[in-house]
Parts: C-alpha cells; structure tokens; sequence
C-alpha cells in the first residue's frame, strides 16, 4: 500500500468515525459506503486476544505481533 492509499483510507475511517457523531447515522455504513467494510471485517477479525490488554498498555510492537 503506498502513501496515498493510506492517505485516503485514513481520511475514510475519518469519515467513518465522524458519521457516528452524527444521531441516525451509522459508521458501519459509511464503510460499506466508502468501500472499506470488508477490509475492516478483515481487520476486527484477525486481532487476537491478547492484543487489546497490550495496546491499552502501550506496548503496541508487542500488541503489533497479536495481529494475525
């Protein structure tokens, strides 16, 4: 993925993130809408349980190696 592939799907989740801002509007479908749903699937799907405790704790090169 190069740096303007990363640009724009920050600038999705962004989108996505402020649509729950919004009463009656869902971020879910701001991803579908944006194209980025199955990715995020993808994404919440692979992260192992570990992971979340290890983040929150700020080892994220530990947390980083939970991510299938």
């Amino acid at each position: 993925m190069n740096t303007k592939d990363e640009f724009f799907l920050f600038l999705k989740g962004m989108l996505m993130g402020l649509a729950d801002i919004i009463p009656g509007v869902s971020g879910g479908t701001m991803a579908f809408i944006t194209g980025i749903y199955p990715r995020l699937v993808f994404g919440i799907k692979n992260i192992d349980f570990q992971f979340l405790p290890l983040a929150l704790k700020g080892k994220f090169t530990k947390a980083k190696k939970n991510i299938n």
